[in-house]
C-alpha cells in the first residue's frame, strides 16, 4: 500500500464526523499525512429582500464555521499531525466533498457515516455512500455512532413497517387456498409438510 499524503476529513460538527476524523488523526500519524478538514457549508437562501441582512447573517455563519474548524485542526496539530482546514460553500456536501478532494489531490476520504436507516436514509440519501461511488481517490467509512434518539426512531420506524405489513399477510392467508400444503422447512432430505 502506498503511503497517503493527505487525508481528506469531511466535518460536519457531529460526534460521527469527529469520530472519523480521530481515524484519520491516527493514519495521519502512522503515515506522516497531513490531514485536510472540510466542513462544506450549506448555501443559504435569500429568506429576506434586504441583502445586507442576508449577507450578515451568511458571513456570520460562515465565520463560526472557519473558527470551529480552526480549532479542530489545532487539535489535531498538537496531536503531531500536520492540519489545515477549508469551509466550502455547497448544498451538495457530497459533491463538494469530491470537488475539493480532487482539486487538493486527496489520497483517502476518511467520512464517516449518521447510521440513518429506512426512510430517512431514503429521504436524505447518503453522503457517504455518493462519496465511495464519484470520489476520485479510495474512501475509507467509519461507522457513526448511534445517539439513543436514532435508536429509538429506528426501532420505531420498524415497528410501523411491521404494523403496516400486517394487513398485507393476513390478505395473502386468506387468498391461499387451504387444501395446499405449506412448507414448514427444507431439509436434506426433502420438504416436510405440516399438513397431511
Amino acid at each position: 500500500m502506498l503511503s497517503p499524503k493527505l487525508l481528506l476529513a469531511p466535518i460536519d460538527f457531529s460526534d460521527s464526523s469527529l469520530r472519523a476524523l480521530n481515524v484519520a488523526k491516527d493514519i495521519a500519524k502512522q503515515f506522516g499525512s497531513t490531514v485536510l478538514l472540510l466542513h462544506a457549508m450549506p448555501v443559504v437562501p435569500k429568506l429576506t429582500k434586504d441583502l445586507s441582512l442576508h449577507g450578515v447573517y451568511e458571513l456570520e455563519l460562515l465565520e463560526t464555521a472557519r473558527l470551529r474548524l480552526g480549532e479542530l485542526a489545532e487539535k489535531v496539530q498538537q496531536a503531531g499531525v500536520h492540519a489545515r482546514s477549508i469551509v466550502g460553500l455547497a448544498n451538495d456536501a457530497a459533491l463538494e466533498i469530491t470537488r475539493t478532494a480532487e482539486s487538493q489531490q486527496a489520497d483517502l476520504i476518511v467520512i464517516s457515516t449518521h447510521g440513518l436507516t429506512g426512510w430517512r436514509r431514503f429521504a436524505f440519501g447518503s453522503v457517504a455512500e455518493k462519496v465511495v461511488r464519484t470520489g476520485p481517490c479510495s474512501v475509507l467509512v467509519v461507522r457513526g455512532v448511534a445517539t439513543p434518539d436514532a435508536k429509538k426512531q429506528a426501532g420505531l420506524d420498524r415497528e410501523l413497517s411491521l404494523r403496516q405489513r400486517e394487513p398485507e399477510k393476513k390478505n395473502r392467508a386468506k387468498m391461499l387456498n387451504p387444501q395446499i400444503p405449506t412448507c414448514d422447512y427444507i431439509g436434506s432430505t426433502g420438504w416436510h409438510s405440516d399438513r397431511h
